[in-house]
């Protein structure tokens, strides 16, 4: 058998099982399971959560009083909260890159001048006009403040090896300009994985349970509560060892919630909740709604914010009473929108009782409703999915969940049920829209109104057996729902635990949502239980992995396939490959590369220099069925264009034509196939195996290669190494994987929501990653200006995080 020269050949050679072949739909139940569950599941795991950027800032400012308003990388927000994706998201060389200039900002600004050193510093280092300052003196001021710096920024002792890596540092510069040294310590300590990171790794406490350390609870309770490391009563208390204690620990929790800094770093918890981040992304007809500006925007999402944190801070009210409360926080904007007496600033006042509660509030009737209409749908889907934490079930297939297809006249409620009535829709809308219709007393950016369409509005609904009349009576069946104290339980432990839960960790949910209730309700003292509860202080001792696989024809991990690993190697041409095949490496063959980015891969002329398929960008490909089936055989685009031999046959239809390397599609929801072909510089052939993937995302198996845990784990492996992001697998079999790295990639945040004005199907509430998102998302680029898109990289809730490539830099 003949074998081509290319990196497929390299990562075959010419051994079965064949690359891009689908595994099992399920292991093999002889084999071993991969995974050794801990002995005490309900705890959560170890983990390395990134500073989030409001904590970034802050701790910098607090460390050298310098306010920082550059870019930072992106927040994700994975299962509500962005703390669970801090503890997920991997930090590429792109992002440290942001960081280490953000860190030379503060560094320099704070420390520019001999007299704003001294400041800083307490002492002096810089050379005196009236005495020399002898250098060893000035050496010994500068190491001890470096040690209190460096102590503070860490959250933690520094030992004395790390802060003599500091101080060989500062000598490189010392005798030819002080002033750089101390900057350069400043900007090292901040550009420290030890800042950037809450690093955190337990000690051993009981054989099945560890416990975080007295400093990883301090820092763990100082950025949740205050977005910035621990203050002096903090350290002291974790120098003293007296942490381990959950009485200290509450009683920590009380002081630090008295702090103004809480206000801002709890507000976030109900802003990502309530979704508001979304008002300043959700469009609306301007002809319509002439007056939503940004300011009206921001006047929405503080209102909530600040009752929010009236009711649970200052009032430490039953939390229960956000849904039935008149109080308010309006600024100008927004009291001319509620018909309010004007204010010149934001006040405090009540707003019309037909209003009630959050529900009736303009910021969640803005989100949750359409460019031109109100959407009892999404409004429904709100109460059920984010306040009361059950799950909607999708829409049957071949369904356009889209206001488009809904019948003409009426009101809208009207307009739906008789969408409803159709068999195929029923299950869905009985479901969500009744709770939905109590808001529709509002408008698409939160006016109260009495008619719909020139026809008088009813607001009557059910909410599982509460029925209601109007908006106050849908506030007060939410309020009285059973599920809801444990939804809020559930919310605050994965915002505070930074992870979403597992199955056996819900207990410890149910328990906290117990003691809400014995509590009255009060959301400060949910809080108070939940982190001096071991949820918060203790974590899984160190888990067990599988057996890496080895070149030695043996089955190591127990998978059923044998020495399916790849190692990169260099070849005379720069970087290669290299397979293991019955035990023994494989020669080393190059990887392709390409020359620039101007042409495209379509066999003509489109830069008119002469040359054909030179310099290839992104190329939009169309191809037949059966082209796709010649490039692999098992690949049948109509019945799944999504499985392993197609994803491989587009690879490889992309890589044999002789200027491309690899492929991505479908993007499109046609009959043909359209896809894209990728050039060197705009994609990176990369092989791993799923091991190495499943360090990324637990939930990346080699029998689901293609998911959603999948999408996420190369997203994290391709930003890892400095790739920006990526996708696939293109090719693989038993743990092999091969994966494709996007470079340049632009990646945003956007949201179902989004996605299905684009394609309907994508709503996200059916599969997320399959074909009509993936058309969705190769449309929504495109209308940003790019060539096409892939993902979900990441996706949570309504949010996902999307991939748009340009043929040249966005």
């Amino acid at each position: 058998m003949n074998c081509l020269p290319s990196l497929l050949a390299a990562l075959v050679a010419c051994a079965t099982p064949p690359l891009g072949v689908d595994p099992p739909v399920t292991p093999d139940p002889s084999a071993p399971d991969p995974i050794v569950e801990p002995t005490v599941p309900a705890l959560p795991s170890a983990a390395l959560p990134r500073l989030s950027d409001a904590q970034w800032r802050a701790s910098a400012q607090d460390l050298l009083a310098v306010p920082y308003g550059g870019p930072l990388p992106s927040d994700y927000v994975l299962h509500g909260h962005a703390s669970v994706g801090a503890s997920s998201i991997s930090t590429g060389p792109l992002d440290l890159e942001q960081y280490e200039a953000a860190a030379w900002f503060v560094a320099d600004t704070s420390l520019a001048t001999p007299a704003a050193r001294e400041a800083r510093m307490g002492c002096w280092i810089d050379p005196r006009p009236e005495a020399e300052l002898p250098a060893e003196d000035a050496l010994a001021c500068l190491r001890a403040w470096a040690a209190d710096l460096s102590a503070r920024a860490w959250r933690r002792p520094v030992e004395v090896e790390e802060l003599d890596v500091l101080m060989t540092l500062a000598a490189g510069l010392f005798e030819t300009d002080r002033g750089l040294a101390a900057r350069a310590v400043a900007a090292a300590v901040l550009s420290s994985p030890h800042f950037l990171y809450r690093v955190e790794t337990g000690v051993p406490d009981r054989p099945d349970a560890w416990r975080y350390t007295d400093h990883e609870v301090a820092a763990r309770l100082a950025l949740l509560l205050t977005d910035r490391g621990p203050d002096a009563e903090l350290r002291a208390a974790a120098d003293e060892g007296v942490l381990s204690d959950p009485a200290q620990v509450r009683a920590h929790v009380e002081r630090l919630l008295s702090s103004p800094h809480a206000r801002d770093a709890l507000g976030r918890f109900w802003r990502e909740l309530f979704q508001l981040d979304q008002l300043f992304t959700t469009a609306k007809d301007p002809t319509l709604f002439p007056e939503l500006d940004d300011a009206l925007r921001s006047g929405m999402a503080q209102e909530l914010e600040r009752l929010m944190l009236h009711l649970t801070l200052d009032e430490d009210a039953d939390v229960r009473s956000m849904f039935t409360t008149r109080t308010t926080f309006v600024d100008g904007p927004l009291a001319a929108l509620y018909g309010l007496p004007p204010v010149a600033r934001t006040t405090q006042t009540e707003v019309d009782a037909e209003r009630g509660g959050v529900l009736g509030r303009a910021a969640l009737a803005t989100v949750f409703s359409h460019p031109a209409l109100t959407s009892p749908t999404r409004r429904g889907k709100l109460i059920r999915t984010r306040l009361l934490c059950q799950s909607v079930e999708p829409p049957p297939p071949g369904v356009l969940a889209s206001v488009d297809a809904l019948p003409e006249g009426g009101t809208l409620r009207d307009r739906l049920e008789q969408h409803a009535s159709a068999t195929a829709c029923r299950s869905c809308h009985d479901d969500i829209d009744p709770p939905g219709y109590g808001m529709e007393q509002l408008d698409p950016i939160g006016r109260l109104r009495t008619l719909d369409n020139g026809l008088p509005i009813d607001a009557s609904g059910e909410l599982d057996g509460a029925a209601f009349h109007d908006l106050v009576g849908l506030g007060r069946a939410v309020a009285d729902h059973p599920e809801l104290p444990g939804c809020l339980a559930l919310d605050l432990w994965r915002h505070a635990t930074g992870q979403a839960e597992t199955d056996a960790q819900l207990a410890a949910v149910d328990d906290l949502a117990t003691a809400l209730a014995d509590a009255g309700m009060r959301w400060r003292e949910l809080l108070l239980t939940l982190l001096s509860s071991d949820s918060f202080l203790r974590l899984r001792p160190g888990e067990v992995s599988a057996p890496a696989e080895r070149c030695d024809g043996v089955d190591n991990d127990g998978d059923d396939a044998i020495d399916e690993v790849v190692r990169a190697c260099v070849t005379d041409q720069g970087p290669g490959v290299e397979a293991c095949a019955d035990g023994a490496w494989t020669g080393c063959v190059p990887v392709p590369a390409s020359t620039g980015p101007l042409e495209v891969c379509n066999q003509q002329d489109d830069d008119h220099d002469g040359l054909i398929d030179e310099d290839l960008a992104i190329a939009l490909t169309v191809s037949a069925p059966d082209e796709l089936r010649a490039a692999h055989e098992a690949c049948d685009v109509d019945a799944d264009p999504l499985s392993g031999p197609c994803q491989a046959a587009i690879h490889r239809q992309c890589a044999g034509s002789g200027c491309a390397v690899t492929g991505y599609g479908p993007v499109n929801d046609d009959a043909d196939t359209v896809f894209a072909c990728f050039s060197g510089d705009r994609a990176a052939v990369v092989p791993t195996t799923f091991t190495t993937l499943a360090s990324h995302h637990p939930d990346c198996l080699w029998w689901e290669a293609h998911s959603p845990a999948c999408n996420a784990a190369i997203h994290r492996f391709c930003a890892s190494s400095g790739q920006t992001t990526g996708f696939g697998p293109v090719e693989h079999s038993g743990d092999t994987a091969v994966v494709v790295c996007t470079p340049g990639a632009e990646v945003i945040e956007t949201s179902y929501t989004i996605a299905a004005t684009h394609q309907p199907l994508c709503n996200g509430t059916t599969d997320r990653w399959r074909q009509p998102c993936r058309a969705a998302f190769h449309d929504l680029c495109r209308a940003r200006g790019a060539l096409t898109g892939h993902g979900p990289l990441e996706n949570s809730g309504d949010v996902a995080y999307v991939a748009c490539l340009y043929g040249d830099t966005p």
